[in-house]
């Protein structure tokens, strides 16, 4: 009876540990060595980045970086080790502060003691806009695509990051996985000028569009820290043109402001910000797909609808001290070829100079390209 009773108690004692171990280790997609130190996240975002609520930087990613989505693989087998399939990595929630992050998942994963890991992860985990697969290559470089198709409605659109760690073991940062997430898209600002002169003073712009611009792409990225397949973080992603062109509009009502009139929240000469990426309140800046594009071939011109071609569309009425210049806000448009060559991870800021010397072309551009931050400028004629 005592030995059947001191068989029955190593019975319990060996299934309790046994049970204790699966709660405490997370599922493995292969038999694999652990140790007991959990992976963790430590998160932070491109130098000087912004999206459009505010600029993400290392002290506020927790609050703009909210959630993402990570694979994790075996750098000596290629197998996955951290996610669930392909095309479902493990999603990572901060349940913590934009000061004090805390990075939380289920179920937990413990590091391997065999082999380092190489991984890659999307931001936000889940969107309408990106449908998500990850693999991992022969030669031990994990690849994750993210196929998106933007939303042409700037309140919808998503700033979509993307980060990498190659060969991290549970010692390489004390059990943390160092994540800098990198944007893979471009951003498109507006600004707006009255010249000097008193020939304009007062402008009303109903609408601002991007006309026949792809939309749609295979967003790649590999735990090297590449996209598409280039050196690290600084090749041009430009994917294939699309069959299909969009058109992105913003409306009055999208803009900071859709009337500006010199002396009151206009001085002429002087850039006046139509949309503002760092604006809490306006959702206004548009991110769009790295690409180069071919501009209209017409000349600009009031309701030429053009067929082809990349092209700015504007509806704005101009005047002089009460007086119609040029333009019918609600019902007339002027067309204006546009040539784009638009990298991932830089802002382009578009200002339109409403000039109103001329019927056919009283808006003239200057555009200034950066790396989310303003940059010299680059002039383009119309």
């Amino acid at each position: 009876m005592k030995k059947n009773f001191i068989l029955a108690a190593m019975a319990a004692m060996f299934s309790m540990g046994f049970t204790a171990c699966n709660n405490n280790e997370a599922e493995g997609n292969f038999a694999e060595d652990h140790s007991f130190d959990e992976i963790g996240w430590d998160v932070t975002a491109e130098k000087s980045v912004s999206t459009r609520g505010e600029a993400v930087t290392a002290s506020n990613a927790g609050a703009k970086v909210t959630s993402f989505m990570t694979w994790g693989y075996n750098d000596a087998t290629n197998a996955l080790y951290l996610g669930e399939s392909a095309t479902e990595g493990r999603t990572v929630t901060n349940t913590g502060t934009a000061l004090a992050p805390v990075w939380t998942y289920t179920p937990k994963q413990f590091w391997p003691t065999s082999a380092p890991l190489n991984f890659v992860a999307i931001t936000p985990a889940s969107d309408a806009s990106i449908t998500s697969t990850s693999t991992a290559s022969a030669s031990n470089i994990a690849t994750l695509t993210a196929n998106v198709t933007l939303d042409t409605d700037v309140e919808d659109q998503k700033d979509i990051m993307m980060a990498h760690a190659d060969g991290i073991t549970k010692t390489t940062n004390a059990s943390v996985v160092p994540f800098t997430f990198n944007h893979a898209l471009s951003q498109i600002v507006f600004k707006g000028k009255i010249p000097t002169g008193g020939a304009i003073t007062k402008v009303t712009i109903a609408e601002i569009s991007i006309c026949n611009v792809n939309k749609t792409a295979a967003l790649t990225f590999n735990s090297e820290g590449n996209f598409y397949g280039g050196t690290a973080l600084s090749p041009v992603l430009k994917p294939a043109s699309s069959s299909t062109p969009a058109t992105f509009t913003l409306e009055a009502s999208d803009l900071e402001a859709s009337v500006w009139t010199v002396g009151d929240n206009a001085t002429a000469g002087t850039a006046f910000d139509l949309t503002v990426s760092n604006n809490a309140t306006k959702k206004n800046a548009w991110f769009m797909i790295p690409q180069t594009t071919s501009a209209w071939a017409g000349p600009a011109a009031i309701n030429a609808t053009p067929a082809s071609g990349a092209y700015l569309k504007i509806r704005a009425q101009l005047e002089k001290d009460g007086v119609v210049l040029l333009g019918n806000a609600a019902a007339d448009a002027l067309y204006i070829p546009l040539s784009v060559d638009w990298e991932r991870g830089k802002k382009y800021i578009y200002t339109l100079e409403f000039n109103g010397d001329s019927a056919l072309s009283p808006i003239s551009f200057d555009m200034t390209v950066s790396n989310w931050t303003d940059a010299a400028a680059q002039e383009i004629e119309f």
